[in-house]
């Protein structure tokens, strides 16, 4: 459109995710030096802080009454466990342990019934999508794929297929010498 309207501002706003209403924008940012949860109205304004803890990558649930994120063990910076809040913000109503082979950037994705959380796990030179049903059932691993990324998954929108961005990685070292 012809009238952008900037909802953010400061360092790290990222991860933003509209709820289901369509009225808030929920992401992550950095606020005094934490990196927290916050949601802003769509039409502007100050925006409000949903935890007081850290929390990463946050995605509300299919009926907008909760959002999903990462969050660490208790004094740590290690990312590695889910986190379901309500919607309102406060305290984890369910945390789940992830491994520590989670890949954080990747965020979580809930199943479209909302009866599970997909994360990307990123074991040795592979990386798969796996299921954490929110009752507290096991873990089910949902691919299984040789290469090591997979960048974004979406659900489709009656919940039967999965899109999967893929690639691998390729870094080179280069020396340059004899320049002034």
């Amino acid at each position: 459109g012809g009238n952008p309207l900037q909802l953010t501002s400061g360092v790290g706003g990222d991860n933003p995710d509209f709820s289901i209403d369509g009225k808030w924008v929920l992401y992550s940012s950095w606020v005094d030096g934490k990196g927290v949860v916050l949601r802003v109205s769509v039409d502007g304004g100050e925006p409000q802080k949903l935890t007081d803890y850290l929390a990463t990558e946050p995605k509300y649930s299919p009926d907008g009454k909760y959002f999903a994120c990462f969050i660490p063990i208790d004094g740590t910076q290690n990312f590695n466990r889910l986190a379901i809040v309500s919607a309102e913000g406060g305290s984890p109503l369910k945390t789940f342990n992830l491994p520590n082979s989670l890949n954080v950037g990747r965020g979580p994705v809930w199943t479209p019934d909302g009866k599970g959380i997909t994360y990307m796990d990123s074991r040795g030179e592979k990386t798969n999508m796996w299921v954490q049903p929110i009752d507290g059932g096991k873990p089910k691993q949902i691919t299984n794929f040789d290469q090591p990324v997979i960048a974004r998954r979406e659900y489709s929108r009656d919940g039967k297929q999965i899109a999967i961005v893929r690639g691998e990685l390729t870094s080179n070292a280069v020396l340059i010498t004899g320049f002034r």
